[in-house]
């Protein structure tokens, strides 16, 4: 085989359905292709009933008809079920199954599909409401296959290459995690212990903490602040509630960092009509509550509302917002456990009112503020760089798949 021919004539697509067998349900990853779901998850699968799941056999190409333009597919390496949203495709005995899946990582492949989407809005701005790959489109393709053994010698330059690549991007991972552990810890002991390592400790009845230094206070964050508020959420799809006006804050904009802009602002009629809806002055400390985002942090910039998801501590009593911070990102693991619910667990503000950090003074706050802030930058630059380099190994990685499988290297002879 080597010729140029439409997708379709090389591969077609499988729809054979579970049924009542017992087989692994897989997941497509972006990052690591085709794998058992129990491998990235212990949450249960969407759906109890998974006998209209489609299967796959072990070189089968999976491909996530939603994500596939991001990269979301892989080669099956046994047999599974995966969800019957996604496309199977079954390749001629002329296709090398390793070649075709490097090929639909290139950016050859990766461009097309973007091309093919079905959806509303633009997938180049992110916009697109349930945007799908089709078959009746995908195998329209026109698509050069080079002779089998050549797409063998291709695929196996391919995986030696590739695999070096991904072992330099799992080790910057392993790099971040690292950093991410160190930061946390660098956190914890400043807030909690101090810098002095002299200093005569004492124990503390807190959850979170075990001991502090003698000269040092447990206040409960009420104590720390003369408000602790929230706000809402004004009507949705009421335009006069939206639009120039006061800056809004969600929990998505919590961020770890100084809030100057929102994504949207809420009116004066909208302040109006809402009695909770309160602004908050800059310096204001900000933490989320719900589901997925609790514990995150920011602090105000600017004068702001927020919605009711977000916790806001104001008006500060003795004590440094900055500090405050810094002591929340230690009692976060904390803070997590305390949060309560089913699918969504929440913390409250009654909760955050009730929570005690260690208080040393304030001269003590802004040296250990100042501390944090040197050390937390030097390890935060540190990171910055790892996600650099990993996204320029993906680049080169892709780079590679896309060269080799367009003949533009020759990898004869090449590993």
């Amino acid at each position: 085989m080597n010729e140029t021919g439409r997708l379709k004539h090389a591969a077609r697509a499988v729809d054979e359905r579970r049924g009542n067998r017992d087989l692994p349900l897989m997941s497509v990853s972006m990052s690591r292709g085709v794998v058992r779901r129990s491998e990235l998850t212990d949450d249960l699968p969407r759906a109890e009933d998974l006998s209209n799941y489609r299967v796959c056999h072990s070189d089968d190409l999976v491909i996530n008809r939603m994500s596939a333009y991001q990269g979301a597919l892989g080669r099956a390496k046994e047999i599974g079920v995966v969800s019957p949203d996604y496309l199977v495709l079954r390749f001629r005995s002329e296709v090398d199954p390793r070649y075709a899946e490097y090929l639909f990582l290139s950016q050859f492949m990766v461009g097309e599909m973007t091309s093919l989407l079905r959806g509303v809005g633009s997938p180049g701005l992110g916009t697109v409401r349930t945007p799908r790959v089709n078959w009746s489109d995908l195998g329209q393709l026109s698509v050069q296959w080079p002779q089998l053994d050549d797409q063998q010698q291709i695929s196996k330059f391919l995986d030696v290459q590739t695999t070096k690549i991904d072992a330099l991007i799992s080790k910057q991972e392993q790099l971040i995690e690292t950093l991410a552990e160190r930061r946390q810890a660098v956190i914890s002991h400043a807030v909690t212990k101090g810098l002095d390592p002299d200093a005569p400790m004492t124990d503390v009845a807190a959850k979170w903490v075990e001991r502090i230094p003698v000269s040092w206070n447990m206040k409960r964050v009420s104590w720390l602040f003369g408000t602790v508020g929230s706000g809402t959420t004004p009507t949705s799809g009421n335009e006069r509630y939206y639009g120039e006006g006061t800056p809004w804050v969600t929990t998505g904009e919590l961020r770890e960092t100084t809030i100057l802009s929102t994504a949207k602002s809420v009116t004066g009629e909208a302040l109006s009509n809402f009695s909770s809806l309160r602004v908050y002055g800059p310096g204001t400390l900000l933490i989320a509550m719900y589901g997925a985002t609790i514990g995150r942090l920011g602090e105000l910039g600017i004068s702001a509302c927020t919605n009711q998801a977000c916790c806001a501590m104001a008006e500060p009593q003795g004590v440094l917002p900055r500090f405050v911070h810094y002591s929340l990102l230690a009692a976060k693991p904390h803070i997590l456990v305390l949060a309560v619910g089913g699918g969504q667990p929440n913390i409250n503000q009654e909760v955050i009112r009730a929570l005690r950090l260690p208080t040393p003074g304030i001269t003590e706050q802004q040296e250990i503020v100042d501390f944090l802030n040197r050390e937390t930058s030097q390890i935060d630059g540190l990171s910055a760089k790892a996600r650099e380099m990993i996204v320029v190994l993906k680049e080169r990685r892709q780079a590679l798949i896309s060269a080799a499988v367009t003949g533009k290297i020759d990898v004869r002879g090449l590993s």
